[in-house]
């Protein structure tokens, strides 16, 4: 028999209440990440003229003037854009293409005048932008009409894709050799 005295009940163990979710940030949406991207490609690779002339430069070629931690410090630039891309599904073999651009600024950067003057030209965060857009449209994840609209937004080199093909292309018969 149970006496009313007895405790039956489960020993009172401190309760362990099960954790909190964390409140996650809200998902950034891909329009906001590519327009940071741009923004950054902007900064490092295009956002000053030189006075009297048509030269561009950004900050790439600025910080870069900074023997090795310069051009460090514009690496790790590059390396946080490479990871933004990866986070928007672009496949490693693009990534690969955008680390060999990465890469040749690097190691060209390094070289005393010569790697400065070459940071000028070759804008490594505008070539991963380009190859990130196409990324995006051949997945199916931007329209041709945004892919187009954002390309032509950057400037500098154009599309590979020819828009229409020309008539050298298509083989027409030649009314000189008609009987």
């Amino acid at each position: 028999m149970i006496s009313p005295t007895s405790n039956l009940q489960e020993p009172r163990w401190p309760v362990q209440k099960a954790p909190m979710p964390m409140a996650s940030a809200p998902p950034v949406s891909q329009e906001r990440l590519l327009r940071q991207l741009e923004a950054i490609s902007h900064l490092f690779d295009d956002a000053f003229r030189l006075p009297g002339t048509s030269v561009r430069l950004g900050w790439d070629a600025v910080i870069g003037l900074i023997p090795v931690v310069g051009d460090a410090t514009t690496t790790l630039v590059s390396a946080y854009f490479l990871w933004q891309a990866k986070q928007l599904g672009a496949r490693k073999r693009t990534l690969a293409w955008m680390l060999g651009n990465v890469a040749i600024d690097f190691v060209v950067g390094t070289i005393p005048l010569v790697g400065d003057l070459v940071d000028v030209g070759w804008r490594a965060n505008r070539r991963n932008m380009r190859v990130l857009i196409r990324e995006l449209e051949r997945q199916g994840k931007m329209s041709p009409e945004e892919a187009k609209r954002r390309l032509e937004k950057l400037g500098g080199r154009k599309t590979r894709r020819p828009q229409q093909q020309s008539h050298l292309h298509t083989l027409q018969p030649c009314p000189l050799l008609m009987p």
